[in-house]
């Protein structure tokens, strides 16, 4: 079981981290859609979306080390 464990965790933060780049390039696409500029699009999308992003990507490195415990030496 113990094996296991680390083939799930990089599942587990892949598809995470998939989430978080769709959320990215739907935003960018539907700009893109609207006014048909790729640069325009990738600025927008960045813009609103990376905000987002990075609270989410705080929020579960913040989370990270209470679920492990505390750090012995």
């Amino acid at each position: 079981m113990a094996c296991f464990v680390p083939v799930l965790l990089i599942g587990v933060l892949f598809g995470l981290a998939m989430d978080q780049e769709a959320f990215l390039v739907s935003r960018m696409r539907e700009h893109f859609h609207h006014q048909r500029d790729a640069r325009a699009a990738v600025e927008y999308g960045v813009e609103r979306g990376g905000r987002v992003v990075t609270v989410a990507a705080d929020n579960r490195n913040s989370l990270g080390p209470a679920r492990r415990g505390p750090v012995t030496g």
